[in-house]
């Protein structure tokens, strides 16, 4: 237990250096992170590992800061962009993907592994382009919101690919079933979120200010519970939990709750992920 405290007061103590000369230097702070994670690391000079304290910490720091994200971006703007990221989310992920099936065919590689490669690069890192984002204090931008709302799309649309993609490598042909049972899932996924979200939320804090809940530990308490149930959800549908974190955050705005509470929340949420949880992760994303 020792040696593991010690690891995690190394992780972060590490992260943060590397996080404030990023900024120094006129980057964002995500690049110092990662930097010192490849340095530190095992690729390199060894010092941090990985452990059970540093695993359920990240896990849960990208859970938190997906809602903060979600959390400062207007869902109006998200409406308003959704043609706009919809064609931009298809020409990220087909130009890639053709790109990498092609290449790896050239070079004499199998089919399955040239549509594996194709897909892996053209599904990009939802978490890492959110902070990024946030660090360039970009996040209240239409291009934040155009390229979020993509990632939701590329992230849904990989998935049902990579399903097909199984399902060719184990029976030499794609199989539909599964395919179908994958969509439903995504849709029935979205559905019961975008539902609670827009209809059940709203209600649930009307209620709960009726009745005099009005302590900010307890609506931030709430609102972890709804993150990770949210988050869990996703993984249900075979999707990654960051995306339910994110959905969770989109639905916490103004007229959902107290508006002073609702700003107390995010500082909080922003303290408690960026300032700690978020940056053990993305050192331990490298250095694992």
């Amino acid at each position: 237990m020792e040696h593991e405290i010690l690891n995690l007061l190394l992780v972060l103590l590490i992260a943060w250096s590397g996080g404030i000369v990023a900024n120094r230097l006129g980057y964002p702070g995500i690049l110092g992170e990662l930097i010192v994670g490849i340095i530190f690391g095992p690729a390199i000079l060894g010092i941090l590992h990985d452990s059970n304290i540093i695993a359920v910490l990240s896990e849960v720091g990208i859970l938190l800061l997906m809602a903060y994200i979600g959390m400062e971006i207007d869902l109006k703007d998200l409406k308003k962009t959704s043609w706009v990221a919809l064609f931009t989310a298809i020409g990220s992920f087909i130009v890639p993907f053709i790109l990498g099936y092609y290449t790896i065919m050239f070079f004499g590689g199998t089919q399955i592994s040239a549509l594996l490669v194709g897909l892996a690069i053209s599904v990009t890192s939802l978490a890492t382009k959110s902070r990024i984002l946030l660090d360039l204090k970009l996040l209240n931008t239409r291009i934040a919101s155009v390229l979020m709302l993509g990632a939701l799309f590329t992230d849904t649309v990989a998935l049902i690919f990579f399903a097909g993609i199984v399902s060719f490598s184990d029976f030499g042909l794609i199989n539909i079933p599964v395919l179908l049972i994958v969509l439903v899932k995504a849709i029935l996924f979205f559905t019961v979120t975008f539902t609670f979200g827009f209809y059940l939320l709203p209600l649930i804090g009307k209620y709960l200010e009726k009745f005099g809940f009005v302590s900010r530990t307890f609506y931030f308490t709430l609102l972890l519970i709804i993150t990770l149930l949210f988050a869990e959800l996703a993984v249900l549908a075979g999707l990654h939990g960051i995306l339910g974190a994110f959905i969770a955050g989109l639905f916490v705005r103004e007229g959902v709750f107290n508006r002073k509470l609702t700003q107390e929340i995010n500082k909080v949420f922003y303290d408690v992920s960026i300032g700690f949880l978020a940056p053990v992760y993305f050192i331990s994303v490298v250095s694992t």
